[in-house]
């Protein structure tokens, strides 16, 4: 799909990526200076996952190991990664 707007689709970019980032048809340009791959980025963001799971009375959050790409974007658009267990309340 072409955008002939000169407009950035925010529906075809993941977590606010386009406040921060130059978007070409295979490569994105982070404000950072790193260029990454367009599928690059959406399969590292897809791979990363959060479960809940309930021990002893508390309920614990546990997200996968983060790969790839998905540290320079979150930190990118200034976006905290969660911790990989916390507690939910």
């Amino acid at each position: 799909m072409k955008n002939t707007s000169g407009k950035h689709d925010k529906k075809q970019v993941p977590f606010g990526l386009y406040k921060s980032v130059i978007i070409s048809q295979k490569c994105v340009v982070i404000n950072n200076g790193h260029c990454f791959e367009w599928a690059d980025i959406k399969q590292d963001l897809k791979a990363l996952q959060e479960i809940t799971i309930e021990d002893k009375g508390k309920t614990l959050a546990i997200r996968s190991e983060y790969l790839g790409t998905c540290g320079k974007i979150f930190q990118a658009i200034g976006v905290a990664i969660p911790p990989t267990i916390r507690e939910v309340t």
